[in-house]
C-alpha cells in the first residue's frame, strides 16, 4: 500500500476526479478527494479546482469557498481558473454577491479578469435576473479592454430567457450590432430551456439559415416530450429537411414514440416507413413503442404483422417485446420466446398473472406465480400486488392475508393500493356472513 501511495501524484489525483466528474459523481468525486487529501499527497491547484466544480455542482458554495482558503493557506497560488470555476459555482448557487466579492479580490492580487470569467459572471448574473448588473459588466468588460464576444451576448441572452426577462433578452438582441447565427441559436436553446417552446419554435421558422443540428435536437427533443407540440417537432423535421439538414434514426424515432404516446398510430407508421424507405431500419425499441400502441388500440393483427416484418429484419425480440406480445390473445409467445432464447423476467410473469387473476382463473396465476419462484426470480411487490388483488376480488381472502404476511417476512412493504384491498375484501366477507 505504502509502495502504491508514492506512485501517485497530483497528476494522476487530478485526471482521476476528472473522470468521475465527467460521468456526474460528484459527491463520488471530493470524497476520493478528501481521501487524498488525507493520505498527505501533495495536491496542486488542479486537483483542487476540481473539487470546487464538484462542489459547486453539489450546491455547496461555502464549502468550496472554505476549501478555496485551505489552498491559499498552504502556500498554493490561486490562477484565474479557479477563480473562474468558484464563480461560476455561486452564479450557479445564486449567490452572485459572493461571486462579486471573488471578482474583487481577485482583481485585488493582481490577476485579471480575463473575458472568459467575465462571462461566467455576466451569464450568471443574468440567469438570476439581475439584468442591469448582467449590463454593467458588459460594460465594465469594454472599459477594461476587454470586448465581448458572441459567447459572452450567447450567454447573457440564454440567461435572461431561463430567469424569465423574455423583453429584455429580445431587446439586448436587437441592440446586438453584429448579430451572428450563434445568437440566434442561443435565443432558441434560452427558450427551450425556459420551457416557452412557442418562442423557441417561432425564432427558428423566422430564421433562412441552418442552424448546427444539436440546436434542432435540443428543440426538436423538447417539442416531442409536450402531447400538445409534436405536430411541431413533425413540421421542425420537415423544415429541417428543405434545408439540407437530414434528421437520422434517433430524431426520427423519438417522433415516432412520440406519435404513438397520443395513441396516432397513422403518423407514427407515416414516419416508420418513411425511415425504411431511406434504408434505415428501426431499432427494437420503435418496433416495441408501436407493437404495444397497436395492442393498446387494439390492432391486433397490425402489432402481429410488425412483429413479423422486425423478426424478418433481423431485430430480435427483447423480453419487453415479448411481454407486450401477451396482448394478442391467440398468439404463441412462449414459442417466440424459446426460438429467440429470451428468458422472462418479474414484469413478464406479472403480466400472465393479472391475466389470469382478470379471467378468474385464480389457480393458474398462483401456478404461475410459482414457476416464476422456481425459475430463479425473485418476486418483488409488483407480481403479489397483481395476485394479491386477484385473490380480493375472487373472494380468496384468507390467501390474500397469507401472500401479504409473506410480504412483510420477506422485507417487502406492502403497496397502499394491496393493504385497501385486503381490508375492503374483509369487510365484504363480514358483511356476507352476517347476511348468512
Amino acid at each position: 500500500m505504502v509502495e502504491k501511495r508514492k506512485r501517485i501524484n497530483c497528476v494522476i489525483v487530478s485526471s482521476i476526479l476528472q473522470c468521475i466528474c465527467q460521468m456526474g459523481n460528484f459527491s463520488e468525486a471530493f470524497d476520493l478527494f478528501k481521501e487524498f487529501r488525507e493520505m498527505n499527497i501533495s495536491l496542486d491547484k488542479v486537483c483542487y479546482n476540481v473539487a470546487f466544480g464538484a462542489l459547486g455542482k453539489l450546491g455547496k458554495v461555502e464549502e468550496a469557498i472554505e476549501l478555496f482558503r485551505e489552498m491559499t493557506g498552504k502556500g498554493i497560488a490561486p490562477d484565474v481558473i479557479n477563480y473562474t470555476t468558484l464563480i461560476g459555482g455561486c452564479c450557479l448557487q445564486g449567490k452572485c454577491f459572493d461571486a462579486f466579492n471573488l471578482m474583487i479580490e481577485m482583481d485585488g492580487t493582481g490577476k485579471t479578469p480575463d473575458i472568459v470569467i467575465y462571462n461566467v459572471f455576466a451569464g450568471g448574473l443574468a440567469r438570476n435576473g439581475l439584468v442591469q448588473e448582467a449590463f454593467d459588466t458588459l460594460k465594465l468588460m469594454e472599459d477594461r479592454g476587454v470586448k465581448p464576444t458572441s459567447v459572452t451576448h450567447n450567454m447573457v441572452i440564454e440567461g435572461l430567457i431561463v430567469a424569465g426577462k423574455l423583453d429584455e433578452a429580445e431587446a439586448f438582441y436587437e441592440r446586438l450590432e453584429h448579430k451572428s447565427w450563434e445568437n440566434d441559436a442561443s435565443m432558441v436553446k434560452g427558450y427551450c430551456e425556459a420551457g416557452c417552446l412557442d418562442q423557441a419554435f417561432e425564432r427558428f421558422i423566422s430564421l433562412e439559415y441552418p442552424l448546427p443540428k444539436s440546436v434542432y435536437f435540443t428543440l426538436f427533443t423538447s417539442l416531442c416530450a409536450e402531447n400538445d407540440h409534436i405536430s411541431k417537432a413533425q413540421d421542425l423535421l420537415e423544415r429541417i429537411s428543405k434545408l439540407g439538414v437530414e434528421s437520422g434514426k434517433s430524431m426520427v424515432g423519438k417522433l415516432i414514440c412520440a406519435w404513438c404516446r397520443v395513441n396516432n398510430v397513422r403518423n407514427a407508421r407515416q414516419n416508420f416507413n418513411v425511415l425504411v424507405a431511406r434504408g434505415i431500419i428501426p431499432d427494437l425499441y420503435t418496433f416495441t413503442i408501436m407493437i404495444n400502441t397497436y395492442c393498446r388500440l387494439n390492432e391486433l393483427k397490425e402489432a402481429y404483422v410488425l412483429f413479423i416484418r422486425m423478426t424478418t429484419m433481423g431485430i430480435k425480440p427483447d423480453v419487453v417485446t415479448c411481454t407486450v406480445l401477451l396482448n394478442i390473445p391467440k398468439f404463441d409467445t412462449k414459442r417466440e420466446m424459446k426460438a429467440f432464447d429470451v428468458k422472462p423476467d418479474v414484469i413478464y410473469y406479472t403480466f400472465l398473472i393479472a391475466q389470469q387473476c382478470k379471467i378468474q382463473d385464480l389457480q393458474e396465476a398462483e401456478r404461475i406465480f410459482a414457476e416464476m419462484i422456481e425459475s430463479g426470480l425473485e418476486p418483488d411487490v409488483v407480481p403479489y400486488t397483481a395476485l394479491i388483488a386477484g385473490c380480493c376480488r375472487n373472494g380468496f381472502v384468507h390467501k390474500a392475508v397469507t401472500l401479504m404476511q409473506e410480504m412483510w417476512e420477506k422485507g417487502i412493504e406492502p403497496t397502499k393500493a394491496s393493504l385497501s384491498a385486503v381490508h375492503y375484501a374483509r369487510l365484504k366477507a363480514k358483511r356476507l356472513r352476517s347476511r348468512k
